[in-house]
């Protein structure tokens, strides 16, 4: 029996269950019971759409530093993350220690759109590509001197 993409996001939203959060239903507009393998800025984004004027709302993207692959996710109110793959909240300390995430960059709703219409240009996503640069020198300093 092989595991499918799927099943292995099922797998992991289903160990990440202990650090889920209740929040109100104001910010659960367009959350959905399944999950988007891989479609995590796609669905970071969509909750931006649906729910971005709300108060405490951000659109975040950082890394799993342990991967050192990029990810989005959305945090509200600085203590809680809508994580768009799984569709689920959590508690934010938990989910970046037991992620191993980094965040780089933050924006609000209207700063979120320029963000991502300035990649839709072809300018590319400099805040965030330099932030990135930093963290991989940071790493690479602390290798040399470790």
């Amino acid at each position: 029996m092989t595991i499918t993409n799927y099943q292995a996001y099922l797998d992991m939203r289903e160990k990440l269950r202990k650090f889920e959060v209740n929040v109100s239903d104001e910010f659960k507009k367009g959350v959905v019971n399944r999950v988007y393998p891989h479609k995590c800025f796609d669905k970071s984004f969509d909750y931006i759409k649906q729910n971005g004027e709300l108060p405490g709302v951000k659109y975040v993207e950082g890394v799993h530093t342990s991967l050192l692959l990029d990810h989005a996710w959305i945090e509200i109110d600085d203590c809680i993350v809508f994580e768009g793959t799984f569709q689920r909240f959590y508690d934010k300390e938990s989910f970046y220690r037991e992620r191993k995430l980094v965040k780089l960059v933050e924006f609000g709703a209207s700063e979120t759109w320029h963000y991502l219409f300035r990649e839709q240009q072809g300018l590319g996503k400099p805040e965030f590509d330099k932030a990135k640069q930093e963290l991989l020198n940071h790493r690479r300093d602390e290798n040399v001197q470790g």
